[in-house]
């Protein structure tokens, strides 16, 4: 069984569904007519502000050498490549180099091979189980490549070479707690809800059993499971299963996505039937553009933005750590940092910086600092 970080969620949320079940009892709103939730509605353990600090906060003893060279591999959906700037900038802070290129879902051993003959000093990748790597995370062994997986729910393995990375199964379950605790809170707990995620990425399994279980603890909500695929993303047919499924599902009214990607282009297809004033739409994970402009509209009512070079940042942190001998970051340190944004307003501020959340404010130069680096 995975061990699972310390939340402190449980109480807070108790009470918070407590109330809000007692205001539907008097006469408040239900999900048909239920406001955007504030942050006031939600229990103070939920962020609905951004953070402004980094949980890896152990210096290295000195600055870590430069001329490492690190491969990124990355899916083909465009949320993957939005991580590799992060990446990149990071690098160059320690003057490192990057180069990226998209795995092959379908034979991801193959791809670790194909960066094992470049000769690296780090390979990393993502989102897919460790039996799926194992043969090509042979090959990276044997050649003293460490391999870092991020999106994931893998365990670290230093006898194979193998070290879990950052956004891992404890950072998606906690989201999908958050996106729990948000429908429950806005609906006075009889939240009704699908729930769209990558049925075929352990991260993501692991979030939807996170969803399911806190939805078990709200006695009049529902929650429905979906499970569709990179490839369905890819070619556009998202909005259709949305649409069938909300059509034969009149019940449901909050449609809640795993990946931001998916979201893309649900509300207009919503809006095309006339279901949108029906549903609201709630968006984990997301580092796209489009969903952070459709929530400045009022189309997406909450989502949970991605920090889309954090990530990166954080990752090479762990390789210098690596290279410096000293201890992989602990799973809690490795947490994702997060953020509710629940208001047209919050997601507006995302606007002048490409629709994207970078990261916690400042995060760069904290990274920089405890790499003694200028």
């Amino acid at each position: 069984m995975r061990k699972q970080p310390k939340f402190t969620l449980g109480l807070g949320i108790a009470l918070v569904i407590t109330l809000a079940a007692c205001s539907a009892q008097s006469g408040g709103s239900g999900p048909d007519t239920a406001g955007s939730a504030t942050p006031s509605a939600l229990s103070a353990d939920v962020p609905t502000t951004e953070p402004s600090s980094i949980p890896m906060t152990e210096p290295l003893k000195e600055r870590p050498a430069p001329g490492k060279k690190v491969i990124v591999q990355y899916c083909s959906a465009p949320t993957c490549a939005r991580f590799n700037q992060g990446f990149e900038d990071a690098a160059k802070a320690l003057g490192w180099t990057v180069e990226t290129m998209v795995y092959d879902t379908n034979d991801m051993s193959a791809s670790l091979r194909s960066a094992v003959v470049r000769h690296p000093d780090f390979i990393v990748t993502s989102g897919q189980p460790r039996e799926a790597l194992e043969a090509g995370l042979k090959d990276a062994h044997k050649a003293g490549i460490p391999v870092f997986v991020n999106s994931t729910d893998i365990q670290t393995d230093e006898s194979a070479g193998l070290y879990a990375g950052v956004n891992m199964a404890p950072t998606t379950e906690r989201s999908a707690e958050y996106l729990a605790d948000w429908m429950m809170a806005d609906s006075g707990s009889t939240a009704n809800a699908v729930y769209f995620y990558l049925g075929d990425r352990p991260v993501q399994q692991a979030s939807a059993a996170a969803l399911k279980n806190r939805f078990a603890e709200c006695a009049k909500c529902s929650l429905n499971l979906h499970s569709i695929s990179l490839e369905e993303i890819g070619r556009g047919a998202v909005p259709a299963s949305v649409v069938a499924f909300v059509q034969a599902h009149p019940e449901v009214k909050y449609v809640a996505f795993s990946f931001g990607d998916a979201a893309t282009g649900v509300g207009a297809a919503l809006a095309s039937v006339g279901l949108a004033d029906r549903l609201k739409l709630i968006v984990d994970g997301t580092t796209s553009p489009a969903v952070t402009q459709e929530m400045v509209h009022g189309t997406v009512s909450m989502m949970l933005p991605q920090a889309a070079h954090y990530m990166g940042w954080a990752s090479v942190n762990q390789m210098a750590r690596y290279a410096a001998g000293l201890p992989q970051p602990s799973e809690e340190e490795r947490l994702m940092p997060a953020w509710v944004v629940e208001t047209p307003e919050a997601a507006q501020t995302l606007i002048p910086k490409g629709g994207l959340w970078p990261g916690p404010s400042g995060f760069e130069e904290q990274f920089k600092k405890i790499w003694h680096v200028q």
